[in-house]
């Protein structure tokens, strides 16, 4: 058994049916407190198609509401969601990551206004995080 799996930017390149079959697999594999790290394109970001449909290998993506029916369908009991933000490093980075936030937040408001609610998802890359116990 392994205490954890990473399993980054696969899913978006299989079938539903075979990403269950897969992450099934893998808790079928973790140790009782045992966890998997997804990566996959975020379809709630405003920049998803420039990502997704630029490789014709892409077939299938999850919002962050898909991913916990997959999880849970496969058997996952605690899933944690987690926008991939731009990292602080150096001054540049520390700048694009304070710009990034300021431009989330403006996103999550008018998403608020359109939907009355917000998944404060809007980074190109999501990562989930999911465990085998609660």
């Amino acid at each position: 058994t392994f205490d954890s799996i990473i399993c980054l930017d696969v899913l978006e390149h299989i079938e539903q049916d075979k990403a269950i079959k897969l992450l099934k697999l893998c808790h079928s594999k973790l140790s009782e407190s045992g966890s998997i790290l997804l990566q996959f394109p975020n379809p709630e970001s405003r920049h998803f198609n420039s990502i997704f449909y630029s490789d014709i290998t892409h077939k299938t993506s999850y919002t962050h509401k898909g991913i916990h029916q997959l999880a849970k369908l496969s058997g996952f009991e605690k899933i944690d969601v987690f926008p991939l933000r731009p990292l602080k490093n150096g001054f540049k980075g520390f700048f694009r990551y304070y710009l990034w936030r300021i431009r989330e937040i403006q996103l999550s408001f008018w998403q608020k206004i359109e939907r009355g609610y917000s998944s404060d998802l809007h980074t190109v890359n999501i990562l989930i995080l999911l465990k085998k116990d609660a």
